[in-house]
């Protein structure tokens, strides 16, 4: 599993591979199953169908861009735009709690309510789906 702690992201070959991964066109990405298809390649935390990887076993510049763009790895240099996995906070649910409850014209109680919910962000062409089901004042991540 990519770990990014390990001293190995630190070497001169892997820190060039990090700048190269900013300008790799990103085609998909499963938050869920943490994959991806970059650059025309399958890429997962610990693998990558491209020659580099297959040649040297250790993270290329697909596998860096992917743990980036799922939020485990920081890339140096230039900022990019990241196309991160959604998450709710704490402040968006109260408010689409509220939202919920005022629509449906229903009293608040913690138990009187059920809301399925899926957000979808899209960005540069890619779409990201997280849904969400919201039973009684509580968030369950599907």
């Amino acid at each position: 599993m990519f770990d990014a702690k390990n001293s190995i992201h630190q070497s001169d070959e892997q820190l060039k591979r990090q700048i190269s991964a900013r300008k790799v066109t990103v085609q998909k990405i499963n938050c869920e199953n943490q994959t991806g298809v970059i650059n025309d390649y399958i890429v997962t935390l610990d693998t990558c169908s491209c020659r580099d990887w297959s040649v040297r076993r250790l993270p290329c510049k697909h596998i860096y861009r992917l743990a980036h763009e799922l939020g485990l790895f920081h890339l140096p240099g230039k900022e990019i735009l990241q196309t991160k996995n959604l998450v709710l906070n704490k402040n968006l649910f109260n408010e689409i709690q509220k939202i919920a409850i005022k629509e449906a014209a229903l009293p608040f109680t913690p138990q009187s309510y059920n809301l399925s919910l899926t957000l979808d962000v899209t960005h540069d062409g890619l779409t990201y789906s997280k849904s969400y089901m919201i039973l009684g004042g509580t968030e369950n991540e599907h």
